[in-house]
């Protein structure tokens, strides 16, 4: 299933975030979707441009996400087993694969291993959410956008069933970024 969806945002040193696409700080999506955080078991990997970081490359060391406006308000809640790994790659959005495996051309990193907290939220009446689900990177990822486009791939290996409640933020297709996943 393809989804699109642009909305990652990594914390770089010297920089206090990016949000992806650009304008994600200023305005709430036009989407939303379930992965990852709305489902209990999933994968999904987002790829993100390289041109949409930085013209160098990136020392990443958090991951933020937001919830999407019209689900609240939502009470707390977690996604536990989660795996989080990072690798640059030469593969492109116009070629991405659901074939997993295949989009993977650089090393990857396994940069989280455990529980994301999902934080409670009362109804809000305009504008975006904060960029409050956060996966922290205990040793900074370094991306280097000579290597590629930045893939992330985030798995939830829990029993399927889980009710869908904390969907995401999500920005229509052409944005910087599009995500492949399926619970």
């Amino acid at each position: 299933r393809l989804a699109p969806a642009a909305f990652a945002a990594a914390r770089l040193p010297a920089q206090t975030s990016l949000p992806v696409p650009a304008n994600a700080d200023l305005v709430d999506g036009h989407q939303s979707t379930p992965l990852p955080f709305g489902l209990q078991g999933f994968r999904t990997q987002i790829l993100i441009e390289g041109s949409a970081i930085a013209p160098g490359g990136a020392l990443l060391d958090t991951l933020r996400f937001r919830l999407d406006r019209p689900s609240l308000p939502l009470a707390a809640g977690s996604v536990p087993n989660v795996t989080v790994k990072l690798s640059e790659t030469s593969v492109g959005v116009p070629n991405l694969s659901t074939t997993f495996a295949a989009n993977v051309t650089g090393v990857e990193t396994t940069v989280f291993q455990g529980t994301v907290p999902l934080p409670a939220h009362a109804a809000g009446h305009a504008g975006p959410v904060a960029w409050d689900i956060e996966i922290p990177i205990a040793i900074p990822y370094v991306y280097l956008t000579t290597n590629g486009n930045l893939l992330i791939d985030i798995v939830a290996n829990n029993p399927a069933g889980g009710f869908p409640t904390h969907y995401l933020d999500a920005m229509e297709a052409g944005g910087s970024a599009t995500q492949y996943g399926q619970a």
